[in-house]
């Protein structure tokens, strides 16, 4: 089917995911400019006739539609451009976060990959005077429980960036939710590993 937010009648590529086949219909240059292992994964290849739609290559990825979709907000926003967040502006979503993250370690895209990590740092900090002095930087309803930082966990795992795990591990061990997952949004649950379920069951004997 056709993703209702990035079917550009105009685009000239079409990525389809595999993962409940989904079409996106965008500028081919957008994604070259910003992506580098798009342009080489576009340069060598060359579409067969059943790989073409209306004059447009399709490229199949191995990706969820929701995880892809957050991502192209980013690199060719559609509906609403994004300058400078004022007060009062919705904050991202973790699952916004969490697909943005995944797909840009994936696809190579550091850049991008380091801003949303530099935002994440602003609250899974690791001093305590940055600790006091944190703000909200993903959405309330995310943050009700435990469950949202399981994710953190796995991210910090994902991109090797350990100052992410003090207040992760904190408010996984403090919300008690060390055996409850995280949901995604294509339906994948997240579960801490092992060895930071024990940490977190250590550390709660230790307080105890």
């Amino acid at each position: 089917k056709r993703d209702e937010e990035f079917w550009l009648e105009d685009g000239n590529i079409i990525l389809v995911t595999t993962t409940r086949p989904t079409a996106f219909r965008i500028y081919k240059a957008l994604l070259t400019r910003q992506i580098e292992i798009f342009a080489d994964m576009f340069a060598s290849s060359t579409p067969h006739e059943g790989e073409m739609y209306q004059d447009c290559p399709v490229v199949q990825l191995p990706d969820a539609p929701e995880d892809l979709r957050h991502l192209l907000r980013v690199l060719v926003p559609s509906k609403t451009p994004l300058f400078w967040r004022n007060k009062g502006d919705p904050l991202p979503t973790l699952h916004s976060f969490s697909a943005i993250i995944r797909l840009s370690h994936k696809y190579h895209i550091d850049q991008l990959q380091a801003q949303a990590l530099a935002a994440l740092k602003e609250h899974y900090c690791d001093t305590l005077d940055a600790y006091d002095a944190r703000v909200p930087i993903y959405d309330q309803d995310d943050r009700r429980s435990g469950e949202s930082t399981v994710e953190i966990i796995e991210l910090a795992r994902l991109t090797d960036t350990p100052s992410l795990l003090p207040v992760a591990l904190y408010e996984c061990l403090t919300k008690g939710q060390l055996h409850r997952g995280w949901r995604r949004e294509d339906g994948t649950l997240v579960r801490l590993s092992n060895a930071h379920q024990q940490r977190c069951n250590n550390a709660r004997d230790e307080f105890a």
